[in-house]
């Protein structure tokens, strides 16, 4: 069964004392100019839903995020909800380090738990009276369908009850035997989203029931990644495993090339690590790989040297490369992966701009700085 994704927002957000952001239209604006979007959630998943999407999404399979606005103004739609529907890219856990993508009235620090990149958003109409509504608070719900992609088909992921309903057609049928009582249909609905209120629970456990059983299934190996130490014995090791495994880690990032060398015209040289690209904004990426074997080189010390050389060489990069359009932003991407970390490490790579990634036990990894 394929696994979508609503998501409820705030029609318009008020960004300060005299101003407030059309929410849609911002991101209507940001996919006219890039062809894509991100959309932030202050909502988290859990890694294996991630990881279950965007496998979906590998295997060609369209997956979809229903955005379903509420508090929306009677002026715009009589019922105050609309719907819109838009096609995953895939989904980024955590705040997406490039802004290339995301709307300009999100703030510069903003800490989002989840990010979806959008390749498209088209609104749903429905006429008035007849919009599907989302019962309870969740921002972040699981569903599948059947069928066309249309929020009345909408099912509770891994359950057979419908996620919507629509209040126009369960209310008139009441009304119709009450004989038009205000009074039954206020009271009907008050019935019917304590209903939904209480199947949602119940979904939500059967949700929380699988996760724990997912959780006991892996407990036993995710103790021995844990206690699986100094797995990378040489630089060589860890370096072949992170340009194998990059999309595990940074999905936006692909590898150009292994052990590129860096020559300045005195002849003096280093050699990088890694050489890659951003795939979203095509900007070139240095990956500098360090294991706790080799701990008296710390990779930032490189920072300066590699970064100054990408500036200045960016045409004869374009020329290896072909057909990359490789570009670099105002500061150079640098990222130190490692197997070990250090107070004086997350420190400099924090003042600097550099990228810190701590892998462990050799399958997990933690972004530190």
């Amino acid at each position: 069964m394929n696994i979508h994704v609503v998501l409820k927002f705030y029609y318009e957000q008020v960004i300060s004392d005299t101003e407030q952001v059309n929410t849609i239209n911002a991101h209507f604006d940001v996919i006219k100019k890039t062809g894509k979007v991100f959309w932030g959630a202050r909502s988290s998943m859990s890694q294996s839903k991630v990881e279950q999407i965007n496998n979906q999404i590998a295997e060609g399979i369209p997956t979809y995020a229903f955005l379903y606005a509420t508090k929306v103004s009677k002026k715009v739609h009589p019922d105050g909800n609309l719907w819109y529907i838009a096609e995953l890219e895939r989904i980024h856990p955590g705040t997406p380090n490039n802004r290339h993508h995301t709307p300009s009235y999100y703030p510069e620090n903003s800490e989002l738990q989840t990010a979806f990149l959008f390749k498209s958003i088209k609104p749903i109409s429905f006429e008035a009276g007849n919009t599907p509504k989302v019962p309870g608070q969740s921002a972040i719900r699981y569903c599948s369908f059947e069928g066309k992609p249309n929020p009345r088909h909408l099912k509770t992921y891994l359950s057979d009850s419908l996620l919507c309903h629509n209040v126009s057609n369960q209310t008139s049928k009441r009304a119709v035997t009450q004989n038009n009582s205000v009074q039954s249909l206020k009271t009907h609905n008050e019935d019917l989203d304590l209903r939904e209120e209480l199947i949602l629970t119940q979904n939500q456990i059967i949700e929380l029931q699988q996760e724990v059983i997912n959780l006991k299934e892996y407990r036993e190996l995710y103790k021995k990644i844990l206690d699986t130490d100094y797995l990378f014995s040489s630089e060589k090791f860890l370096e072949t495993w992170i340009s194998e495994n990059i999309h595990r880690i940074l999905p936006e990032i692909e590898i150009l090339d292994r052990q590129p060398r860096a020559t300045w015209p005195d002849g003096k040289f280093g050699i990088l690590d890694l050489l890659g690209y951003n795939k979203e904004s095509n900007d070139l990426v240095i990956i500098e790989i360090k294991t706790r074997k080799r701990r008296l080189k710390s990779g930032y010390d490189q920072f300066l040297r590699y970064t100054s050389w990408v500036r200045r060489n960016l045409d004869s990069l374009n020329k290896k490369y072909k057909n990359k359009a490789l570009s670099i932003s105002e500061n150079p991407d640098f990222i130190i992966i490692t197997d070990y970390v250090t107070e004086e490490m997350q420190a400099i790579c924090k003042d600097h701009g550099i990228r810190l990634i701590k892998v462990f036990g050799g399958l997990g990894f933690e972004k530190v700085a």
